[in-house]
């Protein structure tokens, strides 16, 4: 009803559905970029090592390179749009071709990385001499 403006004539309804239908297309692509794994079948972990200071384009690069994500710009994307560039947290991480974008995305902003933690057991009722022992013999002191 506003058209013609300054003699120009509406653009044909065909027009608005090619627009719509690509919009759509695009949303689509996007969604199912961040849904569908790089490799759904594919259980091989990978170890990634995410550096202190590291940013987005970084680690979206490493996490292509290594084949763990489709598409560097997606990753970029899903991360941006949930606010989350400032969480991503150091680590050393074990991921697989088989996660969606996603969820390795959600395993580095929460910091869900491989501790580095060791475990030694001492047994109840161990005195200092045998606890000494246990010690050496796990490698944490030399005699």
């Amino acid at each position: 009803s506003n058209f013609p403006v300054m003699g120009i004539p509406p653009p044909p309804r065909r027009m608005y559905i090619i627009v719509a239908t690509l919009a759509v297309i695009c949303i689509l692509v996007i969604i199912l970029g961040i849904v569908v794994p790089a490799k759904p079948n594919n259980t091989t972990i990978t170890e990634v090592t995410v550096e202190r200071g590291q940013n987005l384009s970084t680690i979206a690069a490493q996490l292509k390179n290594v084949g763990l994500i489709r598409s560097k710009f997606l990753f970029i994307l899903y991360v941006l749009v949930r606010g989350d560039q400032e969480k991503l947290q150091a680590g050393r991480y074990r991921l697989s071709p088989g996660m969606k974008t996603s969820y390795i995305a959600y395993r580095i902003i929460e910091g869900l990385a491989e501790s580095d933690d060791v475990k030694l057991i001492i047994p109840e009722g161990s005195n200092i001499w045998s606890i000494d022992q246990l010690i050496v013999k796990a490698g944490f002191a030399k005699m």
